[in-house]
């Protein structure tokens, strides 16, 4: 795979933070060479003229990598990026569902996604991360599974693993979209799915696959995914006078108490994950 773009000031800024997130880094050349460097397999020559020169191989994988790259570098492009994008939010919370979003992204998804400012969910407040959700699923197609905790506990005892859980629910929510409409390639945030769930959930969606850590820095629909399901989270809390997270510990064990005395093991297992090690404690020291 052999191709050569023309890039402003402002692309060539923007391919390097590109390759910054990819931690790649440019080799400052002299001459008539600005710059070398490799993202992943992708060798990237880039000429003072502004011409770059990209090579690398001629396959599904590579293209697609490269698809993505010029997307972040070009704000303008008219070229297929279609993909969904899925991340989950509530896992580690003590108390609250689990959920889990995915949303389709294509050029024109893309360029309002950009105009709105989409990105990583943990950088916004709660009122905006509401807002941008009510824009997102304006824009464009979506799929959220929100697993209430008496719905996680159940399915934990039948799993016995988060992991297995968070596979199941992101296949199911993108297998949701693919019945809506058509894409080639789904990004997952990682969070350590095994190889053949992978092969499973490629074949069974008839997609590439990619698992990549802090994925929505990287893509929009992932970002756009983690807002969804984020939002979703902050709606369910509101006037329950939970804690979220899991490291106000004192807090956390009030509240199980408050909820033991009035409902018993019932009611915890209808606000929080009761298999998290600091609920058992909590309950065994009570009961």
């Amino acid at each position: 795979m052999n191709a050569v773009l023309k890039l402003t000031s402002e692309e060539i800024t923007r391919l390097e933070d590109v390759a910054a997130s990819y931690d790649s880094f440019p080799e400052y050349k002299e001459g008539y060479i600005l710059f070398s460097l490799k993202i992943e397999k992708i060798n990237f020559t880039l000429y003072k003229s502004g011409k770059l020169v990209i090579q690398g191989k001629d396959d599904a994988k590579t293209i697609s990598l490269l698809t993505s790259i010029k997307t972040a570098i070009f704000a303008d492009v008219d070229f297929d990026v279609s993909m969904t994008g899925s991340d989950e939010a509530g896992k580690g919370d003590v108390f609250g569902p689990l959920v889990i979003a995915a949303v389709y992204c294509d050029n024109n998804i893309l360029k309002q996604f950009k105009m709105l400012g989409i990105g990583d969910s943990k950088k916004f407040s709660d009122e905006k991360i509401s807002s941008l959700s009510l824009e997102i699923i304006k824009i464009a197609p979506y799929s959220i599974m929100l697993l209430e905790p008496s719905k996680y506990n159940e399915l934990y005892d039948k799993m016995h693993n988060l992991n297995r859980m968070l596979s199941w629910a992101h296949h199911k929510v993108n297998e949701n979209l693919k019945s809506q409409t058509d894409f080639k390639l789904t990004v997952i945030d990682d969070f350590g799915m095994k190889k053949k769930t992978q092969n499973w959930i490629r074949d069974n969606l008839e997609v590439e696959l990619r698992l990549e850590t802090k994925s929505e820095d990287k893509y929009p629909a992932v970002a756009a995914a983690s807002i969804l399901a984020r939002a979703r989270m902050v709606e369910w809390f509101k006037g329950k006078g939970l804690p979220k997270g899991a490291s106000n510990v004192d807090l956390i064990k009030q509240k199980i108490i408050e909820i033991l005395e009035k409902d018993g093991i019932v009611g915890i297992k209808d606000y929080a994950k009761y298999h998290f090690s600091t609920v058992k404690k909590i309950v065994n020291e009570y009961c």
